[in-house]
């Protein structure tokens, strides 16, 4: 985003804005993404995350197994905030 950029969705230099769904039962799919440069990535998304709207932007992004490998690695008010956010997200589900 640019600094000028009033929009509250996080989405990284690079990222289709609409991806595919990754079919995440599909275990080549999900090894591939679970190595240290895609899980520093996706830490890095958590870690710049800085709203209720941008986690839900990740978990569209990023499969549900490779966030939660990441969000291990999230420490502090950061994590605190995330695991907040994500409470009002699956309540939003239900």
């Amino acid at each position: 985003m640019t600094s000028g950029d009033s929009s509250t969705s996080f989405i990284p230099n690079g990222i289709n804005r609409n991806p595919t769904p990754i079919q995440t039962g599909h275990l080549n799919t999900i090894s591939e993404w679970l190595n240290s440069d895609s899980i520093n990535y996706v830490v890095g998304s958590l870690n710049a995350c800085e709203n209720v709207n941008m986690l839900a932007d990740l978990r569209q992004i990023f499969p549900r197994e490779v966030l939660i490998e990441a969000s291990r690695y999230v420490r502090g008010v950061q994590r605190q905030r995330l695991q907040e956010w994500l409470n009002i997200l699956n309540k939003q589900v239900k």
